[in-house]
């Protein structure tokens, strides 16, 4: 809700991470919590990720407008 999205949408794209290993789910549903996985590697490639592709914010404006509209295309 901060994020102004569904929270479906947002627990769905969450629990994919997860299924990925890119974060770590405790709990389930609503009481659930995700946190960045301890993985080195991953965690090297998101820093990596938010240092190259989202490091002004015209590259994450522009990053956000492609993921929402492809989003919008999978409805």
């Amino acid at each position: 809700m901060w994020l102004g999205m569904d929270m479906r949408a947002v627990e769905k794209a969450a629990d994919e991470l997860a299924d990925a290993m890119v974060l770590k789910r405790y709990g389930e549903g609503e009481d659930a919590v995700y946190t960045l996985t301890d993985d080195p590697e991953v965690k090297r490639a998101v820093v990596e990720f938010v240092s190259t592709v989202l490091s002004s914010k015209e590259k994450r404006s522009a990053f956000l407008r492609r993921l929402l509209c492809e989003e919008a295309k999978g409805r």
